[in-house]
């Protein structure tokens, strides 16, 4: 996901964005969207997760087909619902915290206008890593997305130990 203040402005100005994030409202809606998930023995959830093999596809329909479990994870949507992405009064502010910034660039839901605006809010260490994949980026890509995460927590052990000692000296 993109700085949140670089997505907001993305919806706002950009009318691919806007497009692609209209699904976010439709999942605000509490029983609407859980109800076409669970439909036809959730022949939705099965396309969500094509990229998947059968075993793993399973394994994530037993999972949200838990009571509460559709409903817990369209919760976080339900959790933006105060936010509105068209008010350009929200700010969000800067990360300082080190960030891997991973992206498919066949996303349905991520553009590249927030993707590329996102850097503007770090001002911390950040790395950016396009990807030829879409969103699922752990179903299609797993390999390439530990390699990078492997590599960020690498990079900043050894910066956190390099200012540690600093600090001892």
């Amino acid at each position: 996901m993109p700085h949140l203040g670089a997505f907001g402005n993305a919806i706002r100005s950009d009318a691919d964005q806007a497009r692609r994030s209209a699904y976010i409202t439709h999942f605000q809606t509490p029983g609407v969207a859980e109800a076409e998930f669970a439909a036809n023995g959730c022949a939705l959830l099965q396309q969500v997760w094509s990229a998947c093999d059968d075993a793993t596809r399973a394994d994530y329909l037993e999972v949200f087909s838990q009571p509460g479990a559709l409903r817990a994870t369209l919760d976080w949507y339900r959790g933006t619902r105060g936010i509105d992405p068209h008010d350009e009064r929200v700010h969000f502010g800067p990360v300082a915290t080190p960030t891997l910034f991973i992206w498919g660039n066949s996303d349905m839901a991520i553009g590249r206008a927030a993707v590329e605006a996102g850097h503007r809010s770090m001002s911390g260490p950040y790395r950016f890593v396009e990807l030829d994949a879409g969103h699922w980026l752990m179903q299609e890509a797993p390999q390439r997305v530990v390699a990078e995460v492997l590599e960020m927590l690498r990079a900043n052990a050894i910066q956190d130990s390099d200012a540690s000692r600093s600090r001892s000296q």
